[in-house]
């Protein structure tokens, strides 16, 4: 069975208008075809369909009320992302302050590398190996290179938990911290007032 052929922009309009699309604006519609892949768009579009098996629309079906509708999930998605990027950088700060104070103000003040720190002995290496695969990750940074040249190879909590690769950053925040590296006798604080999360303010920027 053949591919479907693909279409030029102005096609893909007269597509949609065969569907039963209305376009107010051609101009308008195509410039935010030339943005948002066809395929992505026609997506948000499925709900507005007669039945799933049928490519139709239901009547008054506006390009416009689709495209409202992606981009209220953009701003959903861009709102989520903020905010899980503020709790993680919160509880950062909560493992790496938590810990380094009950645990590291005696010389060499490195007990973070210290297995009778941990309460899941079997994730000790795979913590460990974090450690420094992130620092040969980033061996050519400032922070790290400043930081080799004058203390060798071991790095403060508050430091280490901060040198983290962007393509490992959530998965391994969560897995690593929170699932081997649970503190022993440290509690940490959760407090998500400090984050100040307003989704109300947010969602009322939005003008939609």
């Amino acid at each position: 069975m053949d591919l479907k052929k693909p279409l030029e922009f102005n096609e893909q309009i007269n597509r949609l208008r065969d569907h039963g699309m209305i376009i107010n604006c051609e101009e308008k519609a195509l410039n935010i075809l030339r943005k948002i892949n066809y395929y992505r768009f026609t997506g948000y579009a499925l709900q507005f369909r007669v039945n799933p098996q049928d490519s139709n629309y239901v009547e008054g079906t506006t390009f416009e009320s689709v495209h409202n509708l992606y981009i209220v999930d953009e701003h959903l998605r861009d709102l989520f992302r903020m905010y899980i990027e503020k709790a993680e950088v919160y509880y950062r700060t909560q493992i790496a302050y938590g810990f380094s104070i009950n645990k590291c103000l005696d010389a060499p003040h490195d007990q973070h590398y210290d297995e009778s720190n941990f309460y899941h002995k079997e994730g000790y290496n795979q913590v460990i190996d974090s450690f420094y695969r992130e620092q040969n990750y980033y061996k050519d940074s400032l922070i790290v290179k400043h930081h080799k040249n004058k203390y060798a190879s071991k790095m403060p909590l508050w430091k280490q938990i901060n040198v983290r690769s962007k393509k490992q950053e959530r998965h391994s925040i969560i897995s690593t911290y929170l699932d081997h590296f649970i503190i022993k006798n440290v509690k940490i604080k959760s407090d998500f007032s400090l984050l100040e999360v307003s989704v109300i303010d947010e969602v009322n920027v939005w003008n939609i």
